[in-house]
């Protein structure tokens, strides 16, 4: 079973939940100078660490769209 999470309270984040992993879609928004990958890198390295320490599921799937570069 899938389960699919949003709310107007979780702007910017999706998750779909199985049994045993998750997906999870975020947008977000990043602060000029920054490297565009290294910042959608961290976040979806610390993302997959909170699902697995603590929710205990994998992330199977972490999708990081940069919407918009604040100057």
């Amino acid at each position: 079973a899938v389960r699919s999470i949003s709310s107007s309270r979780s702007r910017g984040v999706s998750v779909e939940v199985g049994e045993t992993q998750v997906a999870i879609d975020v947008t977000i928004v990043a602060e000029y100078p920054v490297s565009l990958q290294k910042v959608a890198d961290d976040v979806r390295a610390a993302i997959s660490v909170a699902m697995s320490e603590f929710v205990g599921k994998q992330a199977v799937e972490v999708n990081v769209t940069i919407n918009d570069v604040h100057i």
